[in-house]
């Protein structure tokens, strides 16, 4: 159901009507509602319009008309997101494009509309002081709860494609703490190809991209134990038996360090070496692997094992790649 609150009065007020419509600009305007309402509204409730099985960016347009048939028109744009399943999951996107949001099946608590918008810079009282700059990129991730399964953290992309980052700077990850004007580093991988910065993350909320200087690995760095997790287990790089066709391994440094990514099969052998002592902030990391080996060939349907390395300390997971 869409809700459309404002004012349709005038002193010498006849009716109004409230149509809708496919996309930005619509050519075609529909009817809410079979005959106008007499009734003038201030600051109140205009209209409840049940969308049915629409998805996607509409419009509604409210025509106000008086006694000699004068009319005013104003008119908005909304998105309207279908329910994500709980056992499923998937892919939500924000309206610009900007963002990606992937529910891996069952972190989610149950069915829910999971909506991703963006929030103003403007709009936000931003801390005094800070040692990061925020760039125009900060989104609101809602869902009914907003808690995600501790062991299946979905994954957050946002791109900074034109945000203006200054030469020497990096883009990364902040959530703000609930009811506070306070911003918490998250961190995240950045893929300077594509201008993304991805992370793993177990709750919504509101999430921003902030511009800091690259940081320095520290040799006292450790991975959080048992913070390891591949999403989805089970995915198929050719895409046939799979509805994925990656796995985002993501797991979390309670300092910024130097970091080894490495894929082997159950042999022990090294299949693929996705990062080598590459240094990242402190928080939570989120990076893909495609299935396929250092050479960039499809690996044959099996398990296989990932390995993370900090320090002297590894954890691993097991994911199995199918494409048979």
């Amino acid at each position: 159901m869409v809700i459309l609150s404002g004012t349709a009065s005038d002193a010498n007020f006849k009716s109004y009507r409230v149509e809708f419509g496919e996309g930005d600009s619509p050519t075609d305007w529909l009817k809410t509602t079979p005959r106008p309402t007499t009734s003038p509204v201030e600051d109140g409730e205009l209209l409840q319009w049940l969308a049915g099985k629409r998805s996607g960016v509409y419009s509604l347009r409210l025509t106000v008309e008086d006694q000699v048939e004068q009319q005013r028109q104003a008119q908005v744009r909304f998105s309207i997101t279908s329910l994500t399943e709980k056992t499923t999951g998937g892919d939500v996107r924000s309206a610009d494009g900007g963002v990606t949001l992937y529910l891996p099946p069952n972190s989610l608590q149950k069915d829910t509309i999971v909506t991703v918008n963006r929030i103003p810079s403007s709009a936000i009282t931003w801390p005094l002081g800070s040692s990061w700059q925020p760039l125009d990129l900060v989104y609101q991730l809602v869902a009914d709860p907003l808690q995600l399964n501790r062991i299946k953290p979905a994954t957050l992309t946002i791109s900074y494609g034109g945000a203006g980052l200054r030469p020497g700077q990096q883009p990364t990850i902040f959530r703000q703490v609930d009811n506070t004007e306070q911003w918490q580093l998250i961190g995240g991988m950045v893929n300077t190809s594509r201008q993304t910065v991805s992370t793993a993350v177990h709750q919504l909320g509101r999430y921003g991209v902030m511009e800091m200087a690259p940081v320095q690995a520290d040799s006292s760095a450790q991975l959080l134990e048992e913070s390891l997790t591949c999403q989805p287990r089970v995915f198929s790089p050719i895409g046939r038996r799979a509805p994925n066709t990656e796995t985002t391994i993501s797991f979390q440094l309670d300092k910024s360090a130097s970091v080894g990514i490495k894929v082997y099969n159950v042999a022990g052998g090294l299949v693929n070496w996705l990062a080598e002592e590459q240094t990242f902030s402190a928080g939570k990391v989120a990076w893909p692997w495609n299935g396929r080996d250092h050479q960039g060939q499809v690996v044959a349907t099996g398990l296989y094992i990932v390995a993370v390395t900090v320090g002297g300390e590894t954890q691993t997971k097991v994911v199995n790649v199918w494409n048979q």
